[in-house]
């Protein structure tokens, strides 16, 4: 889970599924976020983090998918796949990338101190 849109990934897509003697591939799961892009607002009122974080490990898991890696496409994406991999992680969630690694370190950093 990660982007605020498919359309974020769509061009590199291609060169992660195709398989290639060069390279592996995957499957990847391009999930819009609740309220973004092409998808439905949530109706729950309160819907943060942690209910995007668990519609994120559902999606996953109803698609059949009991252990996955996580990504994370922009700022609320980093925060969502924080949590899944706190929450999820010692079951699901099997590897995060964030490509905003300060933001992670001042996470940490502050979650060590509290």
């Amino acid at each position: 889970p990660g982007p605020g849109s498919f359309l974020e990934v769509r061009k590199i897509l291609p060169l992660l599924v195709e398989a290639s003697p060069e390279h592996p591939s995957f499957h990847v799961v391009a999930l819009g976020l609740p309220g973004y892009g092409f998808s439905e607002a949530p109706k729950k009122k309160g819907f943060a983090i942690a209910q995007f974080a668990e519609v994120g490990n559902k999606l996953m898991l109803a698609l059949g998918y009991n252990e996955y890696g996580d990504h994370q496409g922009g700022d609320w994406g980093n925060n969502i796949t924080r949590k899944i991999a706190q929450v999820y992680g010692h079951k699901h969630s099997k590897a995060m990338h964030s490509n905003a690694p300060l933001l992670v370190s001042l996470f940490l950093s502050l979650s060590s101190t509290h």
